[in-house]
């Protein structure tokens, strides 16, 4: 018997469908379970950067937070900074969210690789699934379809400290970059990728021309400011240090009206740039070869 690839596909698209609709459904249970448990852990420490009354719900809720907000940039992540006393049950659910996190990832990726009309399709074929199964949710998901979840926070771990710090310090990372290496061909090819019509197509081809075929280029990406948590733990040898990106409250195990660590207020923002000096052993030029694709020379 001969199964038809139209068939096929409709098959895959209903397992695709099903998978995403309960990778969804797990990693809702699981933030509902976290942020129910945190708020229960009340007895224990809790401080959130600029928060009023009530951080411990504050802190819940954004534990929590996987929606877009309807005003505002879109691109930007929501981000809640503090330090969040609990117990070993509430870490061990905020760890089995972490595996929930990663489940609903790996569905959506899936999802992705879907032609854009077909996508849409199994969006809107999840939501009436969905309707039917968890009506209150549905309708928040309904204001603007799975469009409504905000991917990076429902992607992003909760960050879970398997002990208490003994004191924890927030900067930012303001001038991290990544840096890729490109041979020629490479660069030859991201230039190729640029529509006909860009300006610099061909005065990017004639640079390129110019270099030796074994030349090795940069291509510099400037990240998004971060804030950093700059973690200090007790050690038999003394202090133990650790540095982690943070956008959520730090989980870690704390008894009942123990005090929290020593900790600072993050600055709302990081230091302007100004004018650094360059360092002496800089390996990269300062003027991009191809300013468009941030691509440079080694000095």
């Amino acid at each position: 018997m001969t199964v038809k690839k139209s068939e096929t596909r409709v098959s895959d698209d209903r397992l695709l469908r099903l998978e995403l609709l309960e990778a969804f459904h797990a990693l809702a249970a699981a933030l509902a379970a976290v942020s129910a448990a945190v708020r229960d852990d009340a007895p224990r420490g809790c401080w959130l950067a600029g928060a009023g009354e009530a951080p411990r719900a504050q802190a819940a809720e954004a534990l929590a937070d996987i929606w877009y907000r309807h005003e505002g940039d879109g691109r930007v992540t929501t981000s809640c900074l503090g330090l969040l006393g609990c117990s070993t049950e509430t870490l061990a659910l905020a760890v089995q969210a972490n595996a929930a996190k990663d489940g609903f990832k790996a569905a959506a990726l899936k999802l992705r690789g879907r032609p854009s009309t077909r996508r849409e399709r199994l969006l809107a074929e999840v939501l009436e699934t969905w309707h039917a199964r968890e009506p209150g949710l549905a309708r928040a998901m309904s204001a603007g379809g799975f469009g409504r979840v905000h991917l990076t926070q429902a992607y992003r771990h909760l960050p879970v400290l398997e002990s208490a710090p003994a004191r924890v310090g927030f900067s930012w990372t303001s001038r991290a970059r990544a840096i890729v290496r490109l041979s020629v061909a490479d660069a030859q090819r991201l230039v190729e990728a640029l529509p006909d019509h860009h300006t610099a197509k061909a005065v990017y081809h004639a640079r390129l021309a110019a270099l030796p075929a074994d030349e090795m280029l940069a291509r510099v990406r400037y990240l998004t400011p971060n804030v950093v948590a700059n973690l200090v733990f007790p050690s038999p040898d003394g202090e133990m240090r650790k540095a982690m990106r943070v956008h959520l409250p730090l989980l870690f195990p704390l008894e009942s009206g123990a005090a929290l660590p020593e900790h600072g207020e993050p600055a709302d923002a990081p230091h302007p740039r100004g004018r650094r000096l360059l360092r002496a052993d800089r390996r990269i030029e300062t003027e991009a070869y191809l300013p468009g694709l941030q691509v440079y020379r080694y000095r």
